[in-house]
C-alpha cells in the first residue's frame, strides 16, 4: 500500500486520483467520450434490425386488416355482392392509386386472391355465402430472415405462418390466428 501525508492508500484511490489526472488534461475526456459512442452505437446495431422487422410486421398485419375491411365495405356497396380485386378497390377508391400489391407494404408482397363461384345460372354454389377472398403478405426474399409470412381470409382472421406448428402453405385457415 503507498501512503500519501501520512496515511495508507488503497489501490483505488490512487487509480481514481491517476483517472481524475488523466481526465483533467483533457486526452482522457476523448477517450471516454469515444468509448460512449461505440457503445451506443453497438447497442444501437443489435436493437435496430429487430426493431426494423417488428415495424415491417405490425405494418403488415395493420395493412391486411384493413384491406379485411376494405373487401367488406366493397362487397357491401356493390349489387352482385361480391369481394373485389387489388384493382377493383383501387378502382372504388378503397386502396389509394399509389399503391401496388409490390408496394402497399415495405418488405411484403402480396398474393391477392378472390373466389366468385357464382355461375349466373342459379345453381346452389352461388350466392353471397361462396365468395371468399384471401390475401396473403409474403416477405420478399432478398429482405433479411426474421420476416414472418400473414394473411387474411373472407372470415377477417388474421393468421400467421408457422410450418413449425403443422401450418400448410396452401391452406392459409389452418395457420395459427393472430389474436
Amino acid at each position: 500500500m503507498a501512503t500519501q501525508k501520512g496515511k495508507t492508500a488503497s489501490p483505488e484511490d490512487i487509480m481514481s486520483d491517476k483517472f481524475n489526472k488523466f481526465l483533467a488534461d483533457g486526452s482522457g475526456q476523448v477517450i471516454v467520450l469515444a468509448l460512449v459512442v461505440i457503445a451506443i452505437f453497438q447497442s444501437a446495431a443489435t436493437i435496430l434490425p429487430d426493431y426494423s422487422i417488428r415495424n415491417s410486421e405490425g405494418r403488415a398485419k395493420w395493412v391486411l386488416r384493413e384491406m379485411g375491411s376494405s373487401q367488406l365495405a366493397y362487397q357491401g356497396t356493390n349489387n352482385p355482392k361480391k369481394y373485389g380485386s387489388f384493382r377493383a378497390l383501387q378502382q372504388d377508391q378503397y386502396i389509394g392509386a399509389q399503391y401496388t400489391t409490390a408496394n402497399i407494404i415495405s418488405g411484403y408482397a402480396l398474393d391477392w386472391t378472390v373466389n366468385n363461384p357464382s355461375s349466373g345460372r342459379g345453381c346452389l354454389c352461388s350466392g353471397i355465402g361462396n365468395n371468399t377472398f384471401t390475401i396473403v403478405a409474403r416477405p420478399y426474399l432478398h429482405r433479411p430472415k426474421g420476416l414472418s409470412t400473414f394473411a387474411i381470409t373472407d372470415d377477417q382472421v388474421l393468421r400467421k405462418f408457422v410450418p413449425a406448428n403443422g401450418n400448410l402453405d396452401y391452406s392459409v385457415k389452418s395457420w395459427d390466428p393472430i389474436i
